[in-house]
This record gives C-alpha cells, structure tokens and sequence, in this order.
C-alpha cells in the first residue's frame, strides 16, 4: 500500500503548522518572562531587620516563585560566615545561581558539586560544622516518598542541628502548606527563631508577617508553588 501525494502534502502543512504553533508559544513565553522579570527586578522586602533585592534568575524562573526571597536570605547567611567557617548545604541549590565552594549533602542528586549522596537521617560529619544552610529541601523529608513519617521533617532538622559547633548556625527555608510535619514542628517550637513570608500578588511580592498570617495557607494556590515560607534559624549554645 503506497501514501498518496494529497497524503503526503497534508502531513507536510501540519508539521509547519505545529512548528509555527511551536513557535509563537516560545515568543509569548519569552514575553510573559519578560513581564515578570520587569516587574520585580530593582524592587526590595524586609526581613530579619534587613532588606534584600528580589531574586531574579532564568534558572527555575527565580522571578515567579518563592526563590526570589529564599534566595536572597540564603545567600546572605552564606556570606556572613568567618571566612575559614566549615559549611554544608543539604539539597543541591546554591550552587545553580552563586559561584559555591561548600560541601553539599544530596540523598538524589547526582552533580559535581554534591560532596555527599546520603540521607539526612543517616549522614553524619566528620567533623562539626559552623555554618549549615538548607533551601526547600528539607521539607521533602518524611512526606511519603520514602516512609519516613510524620515526624521525619522534625527528625531531620534536630539531626542536623546536632552537627553544628559551638557558636554554629544553621538557617532553613521551607514552603508551608506542602508537609504537614512542617507545621506541626513549627507549632510546637518554643526554642527556634523563625520567620515567615507570605506571597501577596500575581507580580511575586512578599511580606514578612507572623505565624498566625500564615495558618492556612495552601500550597500552590492562589498562586502557583509556595505562597508563604518559613525561615527557621538555629545557634548551637557554646
């Protein structure tokens, strides 16, 4: 059985149809990055007594998420550590948007700047450590994917804490509304400082307000990811 010319000739316009489609798809998505990342660079929010630039970055589309406050925040507790201070990252982040030269602890991912492939709840230093930082990482412990149990996020944060030096410090940014062991930690913490963000528009501004504002929130909507966060920030007594 043979295709015929008219046969042919169809396929051909549908092709350049979807690659014309295709196309102006990636034009509009350019100008929608376009949009936003107009909208956001140069402006500014306050947290901890500080003020901080929005992030914004191509990779993981930094301008439109909760990266473009965590990122800033994470950063700045980076480079206030001693210049000779031992720090680690749980979960591989930085090192996509910051020239790194830490240690990272990544139970998954496989990258030249992972020093370690293990789980938190099983990893232990060789030596402690002064600084520590983790961004939207940690809540992924002890959501189902490996069984770990409700618990496991709080497990995991008292874990590596247990790592730290005297004098060490360690901050973690979570999403809220995603692991419920997050909030349960959060409520119960009588002994941790923590902060919290909360997204306020389409545009990607955010405001720092309290644990009260944050009850409730969904993960996802109305906006799309995080629409509040908390900072969680740990010192070992010396």
């Amino acid at each position: 059985m043979t295709t015929g010319t008219s046969d042919l000739g169809g396929l051909e316009e549908q092709a350049k149809l979807l690659e014309g489609l295709t196309r102006r798809v990636g034009i509009l998505q350019q100008q929608i990055e376009m949009l936003h990342r107009a909208r956001l660079e140069g402006r500014v929010f306050d947290f901890g007594g500080q003020r901080h630039p929005y992030f914004c970055h191509r990779a993981n589309h930094t301008y439109s998420n909760e990266r473009a406050v965590e990122l800033p925040i994470a950063w700045a507790f980076v480079k206030q550590a001693p210049p000779d201070a031992r720090l680690l990252e749980i979960g591989n982040v930085l090192c996509n948007y910051f020239p790194t030269s830490h240690e990272v602890l990544d139970k998954y991912e496989q990258h030249p700047k992972v020093t370690f492939n293990k789980d938190v709840l099983e990893f232990e230093p060789a030596e402690p450590l002064q600084r520590i930082v983790s961004v939207s990482t940690l809540e992924h412990v002890g959501r189902g994917r490996d069984g770990d149990g409700p618990m496991a996020f709080e497990q995991a944060v008292i874990r590596a804490a247990s790592w730290l030096a005297p004098q060490g410090k360690m901050l973690v940014t979570v999403p809220l509304g995603y692991n419920p062991g997050v909030e349960d930690f959060l409520e119960r913490n009588e002994t941790h400082r923590v902060g919290f963000l909360k997204r306020e528009s389409a545009d990607n501004l955010w405001r720092e307000c309290t644990q009260e504002e944050c009850r409730g929130t969904y993960y996802g909507r109305p906006y799309p990811f995080a629409n509040a966060i908390a900072v969680l920030e740990i010192e070992a007594r010396a």
